[in-house]
């Protein structure tokens, strides 16, 4: 379909890139905004989907915790870590689920297990 603009959402796109290994041209994609969050992030660094592909995770640096979204409309459901990290930087999932956190503040890797819209503080790894 090349010289037909595609009309993708972020969302679309990191789960083509991602998930199915492809490698868009950057000259091929058209982005949409189709949704917005009404939270106020400082400085946010990453975002993460989780495993089931219902939540997207941002590391919210400059507020010192991690929000999290609903992946399509990205309504707010829920916030973790506020007060246990600081300048959360990469968050990452392992393989059971656990949701890891890159503290940077506290110079270690944070890791949570998720309750609903939160979690829990579970361990943690540094050095």
């Amino acid at each position: 379909m090349r010289g037909k603009p595609r009309w993708l959402s972020l969302l679309s796109v990191s789960l083509l890139v991602f998930g199915l290994g492809v490698k868009p041209l950057a000259a091929d994609l058209k982005f949409e905004l189709v949704a917005a969050s009404e939270e106020v992030f400082a400085e946010p660094h990453d975002i993460v989907l989780s495993p089931d592909a219902k939540s997207l995770y941002v590391a919210d640096n400059g507020n010192h915790r991690v929000v999290v979204l609903d992946p399509l409309t990205l309504a707010v459901r829920g916030r973790l870590a506020e007060g246990e990290v600081a300048e959360p930087h990469d968050l990452a999932f392992d393989a059971a689920g656990r949701l890891l956190v890159a503290d940077t503040g506290h110079s270690r890797i944070a890791i949570y297990r998720l309750e609903g819209g939160g979690g829990r503080l579970v361990g943690e790894l540094s050095g």
